[in-house]
């Protein structure tokens, strides 16, 4: 991975920050929607210690961020919100 090509080591919490400084980013429309895509495939994965179903969350927002995306690129109707929340709660379990 990336980590180790660098030797650089990032704590959990210091890559949850980063997530979530993404995702208020987003909220405040200061970040579009593929950047935030973008922020959670990147860190999402060097996140250590998770259990499994955490894991498998990760996979799930990052189906749900795309399908957000492709609604957005079409122009149709879409809602983020439960993208969001569930994001957030994801946050909220992980391990720091």
């Amino acid at each position: 991975m990336r980590r180790a090509l660098y030797g650089l080591k990032m704590s959990n919490q210091s890559i949850k920050d980063r997530i979530q400084k993404a995702l208020s980013d987003f909220e405040s429309n200061q970040l579009s929607l593929v950047a935030l895509k973008e922020c959670v495939e990147l860190n999402g994965p060097a996140l250590e210690a998770m259990p499994y179903n955490l894991i498998k969350d990760i996979d799930e927002i990052e189906y749900q961020l795309t399908q957000c995306q492709f609604a957005d690129e079409e122009d149709c109707e879409y809602s983020i919100e439960s993208t969001i929340s569930f994001i957030k709660n994801w946050l909220n379990n992980v391990p720091s």
